[in-house]
């Protein structure tokens, strides 16, 4: 294995590469913040040497994976690879404390790597598609004909979280507000406590991956600013037909078999 270097008081990490160094690993083992403050650093080493292999090692399993697709992750510093000339510990030191306190991107360059300060932030590509999924149990009229009982809307409300997505309750206490129409105990994420105002609910609406909704107003805004294949609507006594001929899913809640909304989100990836 490489060399290990995890002290810089007296060297630098510029002041240990030579015309031999071919490989070297930043073993960054730190939180998902400093990771995102270091990222620009990387990648300005990696203009420096475009003739050394600079390898990026993270800790696996937190998430990382998703930011640095292309890094090294381990389990412990014990699995890094022996092809190293190198391995820096990059400790990415905290500012607060010092007389004249900096940035930390600006201080691990000057403390730890030995070339000029500076700090940002690398512009990212992930998060782009939207992974909220909209939902409204509630009716205003004849909730007990057209809403969806505790039971069935618990079970939708986990499968949408267990494909990783996030549900949001598209639900607002207006002007003509059923006061049968509580908020379900496993609600988390609900815009009932935001002003009714109809702009605000197709805000949140438009940023849905998918929408399922009762025969109500935020199911009818849903289908005019969704795709229709994007939305779906819960049947109770009122069917699809007299809301809409188009042939959009459809999720019968008398007799609602678990799986459903989650096999039909799948179909959406």
């Amino acid at each position: 294995m490489g060399t290990k270097i995890k002290e810089y008081k007296n060297r630098k990490l510029v002041d240990y590469i030579d015309k031999d160094t071919k490989r070297i690993a930043l073993f960054f083992w730190h939180g998902l913040g400093d990771l995102l403050m270091f990222l620009k650093i990387y990648d300005k080493l990696c203009e420096m040497y475009p003739d050394i292999l600079i390898d990026l090692v993270l800790q696996k399993g937190v998430g990382q994976e998703a930011i640095c697709p292309d890094a090294v992750f381990v389990g412990s510093e014990n699995e890094i690879d022996e092809k190293y000339d190198f391995i820096f510990h990059v400790h990415f030191p905290m500012s607060e404390y010092d007389k004249d306190p900096m940035p930390k991107a600006e201080k691990c360059c000057t403390d730890e790597l030995g070339i000029e300060p500076f700090e940002g932030h690398k512009k990212l590509e992930i998060g782009k598609e939207s992974r909220f999924v909209g939902v409204s149990f509630n009716a205003t009229a004849l909730p007990g004909y057209a809403g969806v009982e505790a039971p069935v809307a618990n079970l939708v409300w986990k499968e949408i979280k267990e494909l990783g997505l996030i549900p949001i309750e598209i639900m607002m206490e207006h002007a003509y507000h059923n006061r049968k129409n509580n908020q379900f105990n496993f609600v988390n994420c609900t815009l009932r406590d935001c002003s009714p105002n109809i702009e605000t609910m197709s805000s949140a609406i438009r940023r849905c991956f998918a929408f399922i909704g009762t025969s109500s107003g935020p199911f009818h805004l849903a289908m005019s600013l969704l795709s229709p294949n994007r939305v779906a609507y819960f049947e109770r006594n009122f069917k699809l037909i007299t809301v809409t001929r188009q042939p959009i899913k459809t999720f019968d809640v008398k007799y609602y078999q678990e799986g459903e909304v989650g096999e039909w989100l799948i179909t959406l990836f």
